[in-house]
């Protein structure tokens, strides 16, 4: 009561300096003047025990104080007792940094992998790690770049040695990439990572230009594999839903590296040994689930990116068809018109029989409400090398009319 009594007074006060000249009075008046919105009172208030010394129970006090003022109030009495505030981040970002950085130590990785785990603050480690993901990855897309440049590329022996360079340094990030991916995985702080990645057509399109030549394959033959297993880590947490993003986020996703896995395997960039090939049949089939959590109008660009060199793409087609009513015409109609536009491509490959043996051995599989649909199926991918493009578009525009 004479603390309010007090303030009131105060009202009527312009010197409030006369008025307030103890630690202990500071700290009595502010919460209430806070409470009245007494806004002079409480800038003087704080003013004043930011520069006045404390004891150990007055600083006791102030600490108690500080959560009930609001950030901008607290922040001239938080820096007397803290220390700087990005300190923690900044020790466990260089922290972070020099761990990746030291490929011969795996139980310091395993060591700091516990320690990020049981880390108090989420939103701190959260930050640290997207700040690491963001340095190293600008490091292994500026490498890319610079590799596919053609101020750089070349037969001299400068221009190689450069090119060494930047591929060695792509490979060496590469991997520090793939340790951080997994981690931000497993604490569950990827999100934004993902988000990242599917905003990557410039470096998606710099990967297939580099990946179509021979000149990396005596340099960094894992480079391909490093990096898609960095995709595959992604994208199977967002198939998963361990990583929940946005329809367009899936999207991109698919549409950006779906075309780097098809010229991997095409080129046979990294050769399937034991360890590659289940990563490239595990990525193929976690592009075919995302495909089919996306909206039906997010398809055919999905798909529009694929070539007769995946025939598993064709199981979209499958997704398409539960869309409808089952036996009904538009089912059918709807089936045979989003089957054009998936397999476009392939009326120019022979490899378009592929296709059709793999239609019919998914034929065999599926439950008999699906065979209507799958022999209209079958019929159409027998007839597809001798169709022309014209025709495909007509029947495609048709389809979406």
């Amino acid at each position: 009561m004479d603390t309010r009594i007090a303030l009131l007074e105060l009202l009527y006060n312009s010197d409030l300096a006369s008025a307030i000249t103890t630690v202990s009075a500071a700290l009595d008046l502010l919460p209430v003047a806070s409470e009245l919105i007494f806004e002079d009172c409480v800038r003087f208030c704080l003013r004043f025990l930011e520069a006045v010394p404390w004891t150990q129970d007055e600083e006791t006090r102030v600490l108690a104080l500080i959560p009930h003022l609001s950030e901008d109030e607290a922040k001239d009495l938080m820096a007397r007792v803290s220390g700087a505030p990005d300190s923690s981040e900044e020790m466990l970002y260089g922290l972070i940094l020099a761990v990746t950085h030291n490929q011969s130590m795996a139980f310091v990785k395993a060591f700091v992998a516990k320690l990020l785990r049981e880390f108090g603050s989420r939103e701190l480690v959260e930050r640290v790690m997207d700040r690491a993901f963001q340095t190293t990855f600008k490091v292994v897309k500026e490498a890319m770049e610079e590799y596919t440049s053609p101020g750089v590329r070349g037969n001299h022996d400068e221009t190689e040695a450069i090119q060494r360079i930047n591929l060695h340094t792509a490979m060496t990030n590469g991997k520090h990439l793939l340790w951080l991916v997994e981690r931000m995985i497993e604490l569950q702080v990827a999100e934004s990572a993902v988000k990242e990645w599917s905003e990557q057509p410039a470096f998606t399109a710099d990967l297939q230009r580099a990946f179509r030549d021979d000149a990396w394959r005596n340099i960094v033959p894992s480079l391909p594999s490093v990096l898609l297993r960095c995709t595959s880590r992604l994208v199977n947490a967002v198939a998963t839903g361990t990583i929940l993003v946005a329809a367009q986020v899936r999207k991109k996703l698919v549409k950006d590296w779906l075309p780097v896995l098809i010229v991997c395997k095409d080129n046979n960039a990294s050769p399937l040994t034991p360890s590659n090939k289940p990563l490239y049949l595990d990525l193929e089939e976690t592009f075919l689930r995302i495909i089919s959590t996306l909206p039906m109008q997010m398809h055919r660009s999905c798909c529009s990116n694929a070539s007769a060199s995946l025939p598993e793409m064709l199981r979209t087609a499958l997704t398409w068809s539960r869309h409808s009513t089952p036996g009904s015409a538009v089912r059918l109609i709807l089936l045979r018109h989003r089957i054009f536009a998936l397999l476009w491509h392939c009326a120019y490959y022979p490899v378009a029989l592929e296709s059709q043996k793999f239609a019919l051995s998914v034929y065999k599989l599926e439950p008999p409400q699906q065979k209507r649909s799958l022999t209209a199926f079958d019929a159409i991918t027998r007839s597809l090398p001798s169709w022309p493009p014209v025709l495909f578009q007509a029947i495609f525009v048709t389809g979406n009319s």
